[in-house]
């Protein structure tokens, strides 16, 4: 990252209401961190699903709450 100032770090995989704890740490070092999350939105796990809205909403409301701190 202090290589080239104009890429910022994300996280990708394995993201969702019950993980988000594990972007802490790494928000923590990179407070820019962008997060995307897909499978773990949908209680079956298959990306052939729906996202599910609850899920959605929570792991939204949890990234909201996490990156306030950081800011």
């Amino acid at each position: 990252v202090a290589d080239c100032p104009h890429l910022l770090p994300a996280v990708a995989g394995g993201l969702g209401p019950s993980s988000m704890h594990l972007v802490e740490p790494l928000l923590r070092a990179h407070p820019n961190l962008s997060w995307d999350m897909q499978s773990k939105l949908r209680p079956s796990g298959d990306a052939k699903d729906p996202i599910d809205l609850w899920m959605a909403k929570e792991a939204l409301r949890q990234s909201v709450v996490m990156k306030r701190r950081f800011l």
